[in-house]
């Protein structure tokens, strides 16, 4: 006994009018003077057609090679529309290899195509914060050198005189530091004088710490013991 497919949602002895509709527009897209300017999404659309198309004929001729077999069926004409169907499938397949293809150009030409529009759009911002930059960081590097070699001299003699008080005097005056975390509120480890680099704009040394030292503290091997722990300092 000879098991039937189940029935397709139309007529499946009948002709696939979408399918030759479908071949046709498949055959004006790739026969197109600009297919090689087309979006994407024209590519695209049409594989989605062709992939259901594909289907619905590869199922209509396994239906036909079924009744092909039925020997109360016109078994010869069943396997002319079989064979029909499947060259259908097998032609829109070979075009789906092409329309894939030049989805695929266009899609990296529409990437780079985009790519290139937010290059255009963020090179402007970038000169501009060059010519900022050029314009301000020697100046802001310049104030923030002196201040922070303003600070590890007071830093300096606040610790030579913390290490100096007399007898049982419990006053300290502390370092930077200290007097930062009491304007702020917040402890912090953050020793700026030490921690912070500016270099040169042209990459030629660094604005801070000075070239004439490794870094502003360079010269606290000469301190006391006492002097290097007022500054928080390991010995």
């Amino acid at each position: 006994m000879t098991t039937k497919l189940k029935e397709p949602p139309t007529n499946s002895a009948a002709p696939a009018p979408i399918a030759t509709t479908l071949d046709q527009r498949v055959t004006k897209t790739l026969s197109a003077p600009d297919v090689d300017h087309l979006p994407s999404s024209t590519f695209s659309a049409t594989v989605a057609e062709v992939n259901a198309a594909v289907d619905d004929l590869d199922w209509r001729a396994r239906a036909a090679r079924q009744r092909a077999l039925d020997p109360t069926l016109d078994g010869i004409a069943e396997r002319s529309r079989a064979e029909d169907l499947e060259f259908q499938s097998s032609r829109l397949t070979a075009g789906r290899a092409r329309l894939l293809e030049y989805g695929k150009t266009a899609l990296a030409r529409e990437r780079l195509v985009a790519w290139h529009a937010r290059a255009d759009q963020i090179e402007p911002t970038r000169d501009a914060l060059a010519a900022e930059l050029v314009d301000k960081y020697p100046r802001i590097a310049a104030e923030l050198a002196d201040l922070l070699t303003r600070v590890s001299v007071c830093d300096r003699e606040a610790a030579q005189i913390d290490a100096g008080h007399p007898g049982m005097e419990s006053r300290r005056i502390g370092n930077i530091q200290s007097a930062v975390q009491k304007l702020t509120g917040a402890p912090s480890s953050v020793k700026l004088a030490e921690q912070v680099k500016l270099p040169a704009l042209d990459g030629k040394g660094a604005v801070w710490p000075p070239a004439a030292a490794a870094h502003p503290f360079q010269h606290t091997n000469l301190m006391s013991r006492s002097e290097r722990r007022a500054l928080g300092m390991a010995d």
